[in-house]
């Protein structure tokens, strides 16, 4: 009894992290209906705003699993995103 307790609290820890595990996808998504939902976007600004969030989290993400990510490095590439999206 007590070793399926164990086995149960197990399964539900890694549950737990692997639904925090964010994708570049997720982070765009998520950018996209902020902005949905604060803006009246048209048809061709939300692609080009889409493809501007996933590469900023693309890269944002990259820096992130080699362990090159500082507070700098991130400032950085959100501005950069921020000028980009500004300009469509």
């Amino acid at each position: 009894m007590r070793g399926i307790k164990i086995t149960v609290m197990i399964l539900l820890v890694s549950q737990a992290i692997a639904a925090q595990i964010k994708t570049a996808e997720k982070i765009a998504a998520k950018k996209m209906e902020k902005l949905e939902s604060a803006l009246e976007l048209s048809a061709n600004q939300k692609v080009a705003i889409s493809i501007i969030a996933l590469s900023a989290s693309t890269q944002i993400l990259e820096h992130k699993n080699v362990g090159t990510l500082d507070q700098e490095t991130r400032h950085t590439l959100r501005v950069e995103e921020h000028t980009q999206i500004r300009a469509v």
